[in-house]
């Protein structure tokens, strides 16, 4: 999908078919520039505020996780595992990931692909997530969990385009407190170009994006 530049090594390349799943386009929060007012911050070192903010922890919502190194064989399409590396290589550490899988998979594989280092603080749910509020409802469980001064990253695929609709209103919604909790979204929202349908279109897609960016959402297309 993009040249490739003789800087990066070929393996992280993704050929045929699969270059539909690269996430070079990405361009993260850490890897960003930003400012910082110097009226506000004269003794503080240039940083992002999540990196140096005191009890500020960085928290990993992945809806529609799978595996964490594949899914159904695919290591292009993996979405725990990415997020991991990239940050890593930012010297950035989750200090909780909470995956949310709809698919039943193989209990114990799921635990052994893990890193030592993301053992301790994985949530694995292997359930898919819904609609009504309640343990099961991902912005239930981001309300319960995460602060203002965290930093909270979630990924949102589940490939069923009116649970998507639904969640997503209810993050619009005026009387919900998670969408000032996420600061970066990766969303693979699915839309319909036949205009009989009653699925979205793209249209909506940009207006969705807009809303959610306009309260401060770094909203991202997940391939």
């Amino acid at each position: 999908m993009c040249p490739e530049i003789s800087s990066v090594p070929s393996d992280l390349y993704l050929k045929g078919e699969y270059a539909l799943q690269s996430k070079r386009f990405l361009l993260l929060a850490p890897s960003s520039p930003f400012q910082i007012k110097p009226f506000l911050s004269k003794d503080i070192a240039p940083l992002a505020p999540w990196l140096y903010s005191l009890g500020s922890k960085k928290i990993l919502m992945d809806i529609g996780s799978s595996y964490f190194k594949s899914r159904n064989g695919n290591t292009a399409e993996i979405g725990t595992k990415w997020f991991y590396d990239y940050y890593k290589e930012k010297s950035i550490r989750f200090d909780r990931i909470i995956a949310y899988e709809f698919q039943k998979l193989e209990t114990r594989r799921a635990w052994e692909e893990l890193p030592d280092d993301v053992y301790p603080f994985y949530t694995f749910i292997n359930v898919g997530v819904e609609e009504e509020t309640g343990r099961f409802n991902p912005w239930t469980m981001i309300e319960a969990i995460a602060n203002p001064e965290d930093y909270v990253v979630v990924k949102f695929d589940i490939d069923k385009p009116p649970l998507e609709s639904a969640l997503m209103k209810q993050l619009l919604d005026e009387n919900s407190r998670a969408r000032y909790l996420i600061d970066e979204f990766f969303f693979e929202k699915h839309v319909s170009d036949d205009r009989n349908s009653k699925e979205d279109k793209l249209k909506d897609s940009y207006e969705l994006f807009t809303k959610l960016r306009q309260y401060g959402i770094r909203m991202h297309g997940w391939p």
